[in-house]
């Protein structure tokens, strides 16, 4: 899998945002990351605008701080559903796990 490299300055000033891309990618991409049997492995995909993270980052946004000054992460509205624009949106921690499907290795 081919990492799009920023640079420098822009990797410290997207940073947030730029893990999240990075993560996301791996977890459809990569299968010997630790969850992509939740992600890539299920058939999930990543809307190929998204290969370029300025293209993500524009339709994304910076990830919003909560009320406490924690980064929300990015979080996909159906679970069920590719990582596109639509169906994307930055959420904290808190809301992910309760709108978690819970669901074990085959």
């Amino acid at each position: 899998m081919s990492r799009t490299r920023l640079p420098c300055k822009a990797e410290r000033l997207y940073k947030d945002a730029y893990r999240s891309w990075c993560n996301m990618r791996n977890r459809i991409n990569n299968p010997k990351d630790k969850m992509y049997y939740l992600y890539g492995g299920r058939g999930i995909k990543i809307d190929p605008k998204w290969n370029n993270f300025y293209i993500f980052l524009k339709d994304m946004g910076m990830p919003p701080k909560d009320f406490f000054g924690n980064r929300m992460s990015l979080d996909r509205k159906d679970s069920n559903k590719d990582y596109t624009k639509d169906n994307c949106q930055w959420a904290t921690k808190e809301f992910q796990n309760s709108n978690r499907e819970y669901r074990g290795r085959a």
